[in-house]
Order: structure tokens, then sequence, then C-alpha cells
């Protein structure tokens, strides 16, 4: 009996081991659809959960791109996603694994899909810089920040929008396509690294790359509660950066957490003579190991300067950076003011600097070297107005301030004047950092702005940049780090500003305030994305009988298909008294789209009733679209089972729909 009741705790505790496994594999492939971040290092999490064979990189990979397909819809983060290359890559790292390849289990990123900012080039992929003067345009090479973490055994899963250029702040004058803050869908995702912010707060994926010139990896974290991370001038290279201002450039990470901001630094950091004669050939510390231990008082000793002139800030986000303040003491940091008498100065100096650099760096895309070819004319001012034609309104704009900047006769007057505020700056930096270890001010003096509201600022919403253009100036490391929600639900940011290449102080500082406060536990999505509020009982799906909103694996959507969706969507907006019409859900394999309209007119209707309502609201006007019947012929039983999905009360008409979803 003893050794049959041995073997039956054997088995038992085999069974147990067995059970845990499944849900540890549960857990980390489908961690990415939780609402809130629930670990300090989310992104290593995962990837020693491929390691260990927990999970693999391919069940990772295929989680990321169903989060993908369930959210961008709303979202609108990515441009082009390289879903059948980004899968073939996770295969192989399996692969490797498998065959107890050392060299591969040692790559600290191994299978790790990240997003990449759409002005990074990635050979053989679409590089549009969210500009239609570079459509179709496929980079030979790679940027050498994409190539580290590649070589590091992460996979790029797709390339994410921005504002046109760089040049922006709300990812609103992207020529492709809108972004929208995952926190709340009325809001932008902020800019121009919207795209990856939006990303990475919508749980795509767990890590993107930005660019950050004046604030534009910082200042979207904070908006969608994202931690980001603006490295010191030259500590990242630069090669393969499409060029705004080549002077205050950088590329660094966005994600969840700092600690995995400090993962991808790790890999990204170091000098490459040989492609960026910009890069700091400065010794890489360990990032990692610098964080430190949590403790009590784990900031003991670090001295952290309050910018007094951080102010003029909206209510919640003054009363949060008081909080973080005094949540900093707590901690055991040396708090102290410092003041900046230039500071508001640094913003129109930046903005001086940056639109005559532009005016320099843009002039290649004359249609001749890069850009649109010109159409035929007799004249050479023709052919400039042909080629300049795909340029957006803003980035116009900064071309012709930055041009007239420069002009004979006008150049002391103001980018000289630009270049001395500059090195004021550069003195007071030198100053400040004698006395304290760390800056301190909130990222952005604003919340979130609502869709159109940054564009009817006009220029007086440069002034929003005044917290971080400063770091840029200076060539600063700089890091956004979540530290209050404000009512709605919309994220604060607090910056920690440091000396010269001490990414590794930033670091440290923001993980322990980070671990201290732990915001990024109280986030939530939209309720459109993560399943919080359940879909009003009045909702109601149409299935296209043709795809109107073609989103394949790395190709961009065609004009016409998007223009067919927004036909479909004014029509029924202006035809049925409806709360909202949007597109509701997108089967990016399948290449369909679903049209979701919220209205009263279906209270206590069925599905076909509804069907009918819309289908005749919606008449002829959306070319691809059926008038009488709705739905979707190719594998239209997967398709319905991803709306129910993505929209679990919503009533999905066509025909035989019923034999999906029963009527009311």
């Amino acid at each position: 009996m003893g050794k049959v009741s041995l073997i039956l705790r054997v088995v038992l505790v085999t069974l147990v081991a067995l059970l845990l496994l499944c849900q540890n594999v549960f857990a980390f492939s489908r961690g990415m659809m939780r609402m809130a971040v629930a670990s300090p290092s989310p992104l290593l999490d995962a990837v020693n959960a491929i390691k260990n064979k927990q999970m693999t990189a391919t069940e990772l990979m295929r989680s990321t791109l169903e989060k993908i397909e369930e959210t961008d819809g709303h979202v609108g983060a990515f441009l082009s996603v390289f879903g059948e290359d980004a899968l073939r890559k996770a295969e192989e790292v399996d692969s490797k694994l498998a065959a107890g390849d050392p060299e591969w289990a040692a790559k600290p990123l191994l299978g790790l899909p990240v997003a990449v900012k759409d002005n990074l080039c990635v050979a053989g992929k679409p590089t549009t810089a969210a500009s239609k003067v570079l459509e179709g345009y496929l980079p030979t090479y790679t940027a050498e920040a994409v190539a580290r973490l590649e070589a590091a055994g992460a996979i790029v899963v797709g390339k994410v929008n921005l504002d046109e250029f760089a040049m922006g702040a709300s990812t609103e004058t992207s020529a492709y396509r809108l972004t929208r803050n995952p926190r709340a869908l009325g809001h932008v995702p902020g800019g121009s690294s919207g795209g990856s912010a939006a990303a990475v707060a919508a749980g795509a994926v767990l890590a993107a790359l930005g660019s950050d010139t004046g604030g534009s990896i910082r200042q979207p974290a904070a908006f969608c509660g994202a931690v980001g991370l603006k490295p010191g001038y030259g500590r990242v290279p630069r090669h393969g950066l499409l060029a705004y201002t080549s002077s205050t450039d950088v590329v660094g990470p966005l994600t969840a957490t700092v600690k995995d901001a400090a993962a991808l630094l790790q890999v990204l950091a170091g000098p490459a003579p040989d492609k960026d004669a910009t890069s700091a050939a400065a010794p890489v510390p360990d990032y990692l190991a610098g964080l430190g231990e949590a403790g009590p008082r784990p900031l003991e000793g670090t001295r952290v300067g309050v910018i007094q002139e951080a102010e003029n800030c909206a209510p919640e986000v003054a009363a949060a950076f008081k909080e973080a303040v005094a949540t900093l003491e707590g901690l055991g940091a040396a708090v102290a003011p410092v003041s900046f008498p230039r500071l508001s100065e640094q913003c129109t100096a930046y903005y001086v600097n940056a639109f005559s650099e532009a005016s320099a760096n843009l002039a290649r895309f004359d249609g001749i070297r890069y850009g649109l070819a010109s159409k035929r004319t007799d004249t050479a001012r023709g052919s400039m107005l042909n080629t300049r034609a795909g340029f957006g309104d803003e980035v116009k704009q900064r071309i012709i301030l930055g041009t007239f900047a420069l002009s004979a006769g006008y150049s002391d007057a103001f980018y000289k004047k630009a270049m001395d505020t500059r090195t004021l700056l550069a003195e007071e930096v030198k100053e400040a950092f004698k006395k304290v270890d760390i800056l301190l001010c909130p990222t952005s003096p604003t919340l979130a702005y609502e869709v159109g509201a940054y564009a009817a600022k006009g220029a007086s919403g440069y002034q929003d940049d005044v917290f971080t253009v400063p770091a840029n100036l200076a060539g600063l490391p700089a890091l956004s780090v979540p530290c209050a929600v404000a009512p709605g639900g919309l994220p604060i940011g607090l910056q920690f500003i440091g000396d010269v290449l001490r990414e590794d102080l930033v670091l440290k500082t923001g993980y322990h305030f980070e671990q201290a406060t732990k915001i990024y536990e109280k986030l939530q999505l939209d309720p459109a994305l993560s399943g919080n509020t359940a879909v009003p009982e009045n909702a109601v799906i149409g299935v296209p009988e043709k795809p109107v909103f073609t989103y394949e694996w790395g190709v961009e959507i065609p004009e016409e298909k998007k223009a067919a969706a927004s036909a479909a969507k004014e029509t029924l907006k202006s035809a049925l008294p409806a709360e909202r019409v949007q597109i509701g859900y997108i089967d990016v394999a399948e290449n369909s789209v679903a049209i979701e309209v919220v209205s009263e007119t279906f209270a206590g209707k069925t599905a076909a009733e509804r069907a009918a309502a819309v289908a005749a609201a919606l008449g002829p006007a959306a070319t691809g679209l059926a008038a009488a019947e709705l739905y979707a012929t190719t594998a239209r039983e997967k398709f319905v089972a991803g709306v129910q999905r993505a929209l679990p009360n919503a009533q999905v008409f066509g025909p035989d729909a019923q034999s999906s979803q029963s009527e009311e």
C-alpha cells in the first residue's frame, strides 16, 4: 500500500505541475490581453517564458497578431503588419531553441515582438514617415537601432503611425490614418510617436521604437500611460532614422514599465562610428543592474531638483505633480527647487532650430533624388510645386518658416538668436547639475487632447512642448513615467531628466518611483477595447459582402478602400439617429470589416429588422457594400466569431447569421 500511495502522490504532483505549466503558457500567450500590467517587467517575463519553454515564440507571436487584429480597428496604430514574416521568424526561434543552440538561447530579447515607428528604415519593408512623399518606398538597409533589436532576438511585427515626418504632437498630421488613444478613443495618443505609444498602451506589443526630437517619445508616453525613454544625444545611433532635426533627433524605446525600457536600452546603446559619427563613444553601463533593489528609502542620497517654472498646467497635472514630489521625498530623495528663468524662451528657440534644420533635411525630397517624381512641366517652379505636393500642410509650413529663418538678412535675427539661447540653456543645465542629480517636472502641462483639438490650437500648441524641449536642446536623457490617472481615465506623466549620458540614474529614479506607486496596475483601456463595459443591447454589426477596408499584412490601406468605408459611415450617420457609427472590427487575415452602429431605433428589433434598417439607410452610397444584405462571403463563420469575441453583446446580421447567433 505504501508503494501505491507513493506512486499516486508522484502522479498527483506531476499532474499539478502540468496544470501549472498549462496555466503559465496560457497566462503568457494571452498576457497582452489584460487591461492592466501586473508585473514590473512583462517584457522580460515573456522572453524568459520562451527561454524556459513555458511557451513558444510562435505562440507569443500569434497572440500578438490576434491582439493587433482585435484592437487596431479602434486604435489605428499600425501602418503595416508583417504577419507571415514575423511568424516565420518566430518559428525559427523555436527551432533553434529546440535544437539547443546556445547562441540563440543567450539572446536577451529572444522571440519578442516589437513595433517600429515608420520613420526608421527596415530593409524591404514600407517606410513612409507617414507621408505621401515616400509612398511605396522600400529601403535597402535597416536602421542600426532596429538591427540591434533583431540581433538580440526581437522580431519586428509591423511599422506604426506617426505625425508626418515626425512633425506634430498628436499623430493627426499622418497622411494615412488617424491614431486614437487606447485609454480614451475620443482623444489622441500624442505625437509624433503616437503609433508607438498607442500600440504599447493597447497591449498589442510589449515594446516599440520611437524617435524624439522635442518630446516625441515622452509626450505620447505620458498621454497613453506608457513609459517613454529619450536617451541622451549620441547614446543610440541615428543611422537609418529619417532626419527631421539632426542636432536633436534620438531613437528610444516605449514600453509598459521602466525595467522593460532599461532592457531595451541595454541592447540599443553603444557607438556605431562607421554608421553614425554623432554616436557617443562612452562605455555602456549595466542598466538593469543599476536599477538597484527595492527598499524603504531606495533613493536615499539622490538629489532631485524641482523645476520652479514648471507651472501653468492643467489642474489634474499640477495636483499629480505635487503628489509625485511628496512620493519621491518619502523614498529618501532630497528635493530642492531649481530655477530655469528662460524656460519659456527655450520652446521658441527649439522651434526656430527645428524648422531650420527641417528645411535643409527635407530638401532632398525633390522628386529627383527622393520623393515624388515630378509631373512633366516646362519650368523649374512647376517642377518644384509638383514634387512638393506630397507634403502635408504642417510639413510645408515648417519648411517655409525654416527656410525663412535661414534666409539672407534674417538668419542673425532668428537662427543665430535661437542658437545663442540654446547655449545659455546648456550653461544653466551645467550649473543645475552641480547641485542636483535629477531634474523633475511634468512631462506635459496638459492631458491628452481630444481628437481635433490640437490642430485647432494652431501655432499656440507648440508651447505645450515647454517641458520636453530643454532635454533635446541640451542633449540630455529624459524619462516619462505614469504618475497618476485623471478622472475619465487619462494618464498623467512625470518627467525625470538626467545629466549627460546618465540614463542609468534616470532609469533608477524612475523605477523606484514606479514601483512605489504602481500606476501601471491602475491604468485601464477604453471600454470598447477592454471589454469592461458591455456593448449596448441596441448595437448591430453589419458585415460587408465585399471587402471595403483592406488591411493586409505589410500592405498599406488603399485610399479607395478607406474612402468606401468612410462613405458608408457618413451615410449611416446622416440617415440614422445613431449614437455611434464606427469601424467596429477588422478581420485582417480575411480582409473584411464590420461597421458598428448603435442607435435607439434598433431597440426591441430582431437582427433581421436591424439589418433591413441599415441596408435601407446605406443604399448605394458606398462602393463595395451590398445594399440589401451585408455579410462576409469569405470565411464568414470565422469572421462572425471574431466580431462576437470583440463585441460579445452585438447582434451580427446577414444571411444565415442565426447559425452563429440567434435573434433576440
